[in-house]
């Protein structure tokens, strides 16, 4: 009797599905989308991110870091009671042409083709084209901006995190 609940038991836990199992959290720059945003600035100070800035509550801005070779600023986007980072933008700048953004967008594009497949999605629009990948873990949207933009002009990566994203709007349905 106890090899056959053994048994089952091993067979149900190999058939549970992937998502009901412990999630992975998003990666930036190999460091996990997890804990308080103290935490996460710790880690992100050791890539060279650092003077953080609380311009509100839930948002922070880190400047002086780099992202594949090129200067880049970081926002971290967090839980409104929890202070847990949910979403990361890197925002690449320091770009002199349309074609040096163009060159940039297609290395950051290669890489995560070869780190998450295909991108899932394209969207065009006035202000510039953005890509989304579907990552172990959550959503990268690379988006790029061309010269013309004025300050806006770039790329931008913005990772969300979907175990933390849900914790966000969780904390925010707790008011509503």
């Amino acid at each position: 009797m106890n090899k056959v609940v053994l048994l089952f038991t091993f067979i149900w836990a190999q058939l549970l599905p992937s998502n009901t199992c412990a999630q992975e959290h998003l990666k930036v720059m190999d460091i996990p989308i997890d804990g308080n945003v103290s935490s996460f600035i710790e880690k992100v100070k050791s890539r060279g991110f650092d003077n953080p800035q609380f311009f509100d509550e839930n948002n922070v801005w880190l400047t002086g870091g780099t992202f594949l070779d090129m200067p880049a600023c970081m926002l971290l986007g967090c839980t409104p009671k929890s202070k847990t980072v949910a979403v990361v933008i890197v925002i690449v700048k320091g770009f002199e042409t349309n074609d040096s953004i163009d060159f940039y967008k297609k290395l950051v594009l290669k890489v995560y083709k070869e780190k998450y497949g295909e991108y899932d999605e394209t969207y065009n629009s006035n202000e510039g084209v953005n890509y989304v990948f579907q990552g172990q873990g959550g959503m990268i949207s690379v988006f790029t901006k061309p010269l013309s933009q004025g300050a806006m002009s770039g790329i931008s990566i913005r990772y969300s995190d979907s175990i933390n994203c849900k914790k966000f709007f969780s904390e925010y349905s707790d008011d509503i």
